[in-house]
C-alpha cells in the first residue's frame, strides 16, 4: 500500500495509513468523505519557507554581483573571479559570496 505524504482527516484522526486517491480504503470502509487539507501540513510550509529565504538570499548576490559587474571596475570584477574560481562548487561560491556582502 503505498502512502500518501498528507493523510486525509479521518486518517489522521484514527493514526491510520492513508493511500490517498480518490478516495482513501480508510474513508471507504467507513463510509466517511474522504477530505485533504494541505494547508495543515506544517512539514511542507516549513520546506518552502525556506526555499524561498534561500532564494531570497541568492537574489540579493545576483543583485550585487551584477552591480559590480556594470560598474566596470576591474580589481572589483577580478576579485569576483577569484572568488568563484577558487570555489569547488558553484554553492561554495554563492555561501563565499554571501559573506562576502554580509548577507544572512
Amino acid at each position: 500500500m503505498k502512502r500518501r505524504g498528507l493523510a486525509c482527516q479521518y486518517c489522521r484522526k484514527h493514526r491510520v495509513k492513508c493511500v490517498g486517491s480518490p478516495c482513501c480504503e480508510a474513508c471507504n470502509k467507513s463510509g466517511t468523505t474522504c477530505i485533504f487539507e494541505p494547508h495543515k501540513d506544517r512539514r511542507r510550509k516549513a520546506n518552502r519557507r525556506h526555499v524561498e529565504e534561500r532564494l531570497n538570499r541568492n537574489e540579493r548576490v545576483l543583485t550585487l554581483v551584477l552591480q559590480i559587474l556594470g560598474s566596470g571596475q576591474m580589481n572589483d570584477i577580478g576579485f569576483l573571479s577569484c572568488i568563484v574560481k577558487r570555489a569547488s562548487t558553484p554553492e561554495d561560491a554563492i555561501s563565499e559570496l554571501q559573506t562576502l556582502f554580509q548577507i544572512n
